[in-house]
């Protein structure tokens, strides 16, 4: 405000004014932020919250398919040559109860397949190009199963010939179709596995 001796009342109520309206203009602003403030958290909250219960419909659909009534049971190795392992190795799963209820044809075999395949896998050297004889022994860690022992499975390894080799990567190539993430510069091998009971 002016300090000038002609200041008049009716400037004062003029200028008096001008600073209500400042005063007011700031305080509907600061409201106004807060509102919004206010606004986008409940906005966040609300997509959080369907979310959660986009994720929760999800699982419980996954859940309620009364259908399926698929059924497996677990294996581990827990011998290698007659040895017992120090800790057993793997988790080899196999269907028992099919998706229409029926009973499986997979059994421990199928189990040791699985786990021939990746122990040689992990010891090409040794199994494959030594052809050192190995076996396995596997170990049942179904839930509420006895924790029977099945084996030993002997670990055979099939060397392909070039024809057997050829229509094995032409399968693979049929099969690489139908991934929808491909492997990159991946090459059969040479070779299949394949187990059987020791006598």
């Amino acid at each position: 405000m002016s300090n000038n001796k002609n200041y008049t009342n009716k400037q004062f109520n003029k200028d008096l004014d001008k600073l209500n309206k400042i005063i007011n203009n700031h305080i509907n602003n600061k409201n106004n932020k807060n509102n919004n403030v206010k606004n986008n958290k409940n906005k966040n909250v609300n997509n959080k919250n369907n979310n959660v219960n986009n994720n929760v419909n999800k699982k419980s659909n996954k859940k309620s398919n009364k259908n399926d009534k698929r059924e497996y049971r677990n294996f581990t190795v827990c011998k290698v040559n007659g040895k017992n392992l120090k800790n057993n190795v793997g988790k080899y799963r196999i269907t028992s109860i099919t998706k229409t209820g029926d009973k499986s044809k997979s059994g421990p075999v199928n189990a040791a397949h699985k786990a021939a395949v990746s122990l040689v896998k992990k010891n090409e050297e040794t199994i494959v190009k030594k052809e050192i004889e190995t076996s396995l022994t596997l170990l049942e860690i179904t839930r509420g199963s006895s924790r029977k022992m099945y084996g030993p499975y002997i670990i055979v390894v099939n060397n392909l010939t070039s024809s057997e080799y050829k229509k094995k990567k032409e399968k693979f190539k049929k099969m690489m179709k139908e991934f929808k993430k491909k492997p990159s510069n991946f090459i059969p091998k040479k070779y299949d596995i394949s187990v059987k009971l020791s006598d």
